[in-house]
C-alpha cells in the first residue's frame, strides 16, 4: 500500500497521467479578435446542451491567436467551444435573436441550425493524442 502511495504521488507531482492510454489535446485557436478567451471541453451530450459543468475549462488573453493543451484526457469523445470576450463582461454577447455578436469557435467548426450544433457534430474522438484547429466566427 505504501509503494502505490509513493508511485501515486511520484505521478502527480511529476505531470504523469495516472489513466491508461491518456492522452493530450492540443488545439489551435485561429482569428481576428482581442480580449479574454473562455474554452470549455465536454465529454458528454448532456453537459454539450447544457453548456454547464464542462469537464475542463481554460482562460486567457486573446490576441489574433491561442494554443491550449488539455493533458492526460482518457480515450473518448470531446467537444470544445471557446468565445473571446471583446468587452470583458465574461458573457458571450448576443444580439436580440440569440446570436452571438462576439467572435466564438466550436471544435471541428461545427455549424448547428436554429442554435448550437450537436455534441455529435463537435465531438473529437481521442484515442491518442491529437490536435485540432477552431477557426472563429
Amino acid at each position: 500500500m505504501k509503494q502505490l502511495k509513493k508511485i501515486v504521488c511520484l505521478a502527480a507531482l511529476s505531470g504523469i497521467p495516472l489513466v491508461a492510454g491518456a492522452a493530450d489535446l492540443s488545439i489551435q485557436v485561429a482569428g481576428q479578435a482581442k480580449g479574454r478567451i473562455y474554452a470549455a471541453l465536454y465529454d458528454s451530450e448532456e453537459a454539450w446542451k447544457a453548456m454547464q459543468q464542462p469537464l475542463r475549462g481554460e482562460y486567457g488573453t486573446y490576441a489574433d491567436g491561442y494554443s491550449l493543451v488539455f493533458k492526460g484526457l482518457p480515450p473518448g469523445r470531446y467537444a470544445l467551444s471557446v468565445f473571446i470576450d471583446e468587452n470583458d463582461n465574461k458573457t458571450l454577447d448576443r444580439n436580440p435573436i440569440g446570436v452571438p455578436v462576439e467572435p466564438y469557435g466550436i471544435s471541428r467548426n461545427a455549424v448547428g441550425r436554429m442554435g448550437p450544433p450537436t455534441f455529435s457534430d463537435a465531438a473529437i474522438e481521442l484515442s491518442e493524442n491529437a490536435s485540432t484547429i477552431i477557426n472563429l466566427r
